[in-house]
Formats: structure tokens, C-alpha cells, sequence
């Protein structure tokens, strides 16, 4: 499987999200997931920008040209 023409990578991430719109009332709520996976932006009466959050995890690649 793995030969001259295919190319392996592992790589590691941590990202860090500040700053991003959230609903008080609904603080566990993403807003834009929500509005990808619903397909509208509900109305958010008072929103605020202190949302924070990460995501982490490990991508492999592996390509044959």
C-alpha cells in the first residue's frame, strides 16, 4: 500500500474559538452549527459575543498520486 507514489501525514490539532456570537438563554447552543444543520438562523433576540470554546483531535492522510 504505501510506496513512492503514496504520501503519509499525521497531524495533531487544538484550536481556540473567543469572542463568537451566543444566546444567553441557550449557551450550550453553537449558533452556526445550527445554521448549517437546520439550514436558517432562528431569531436570537439578545445575543452576546463572550462565546468560547475549542476542538482538538488527530487527522491522517494518506494519499497515492
Amino acid at each position: 500500500m504505501l510506496g513512492e507514489s503514496t504520501r503519509l501525514s499525521l497531524e495533531g490539532y487544538y484550536k481556540t474559538y473567543n469572542n463568537f456570537p451566543i444566546d444567553p438563554t441557550q449557551p450550550n447552543v453553537f449558533l452556526f452549527d445550527q445554521s448549517m444543520i437546520d439550514g436558517l438562523f432562528l431569531n436570537h433576540e439578545d445575543l452576546v459575543d463572550n462565546g468560547e470554546a475549542f476542538s482538538r483531535g488527530i487527522e491522517l492522510m494518506i494519499q497515492k498520486n
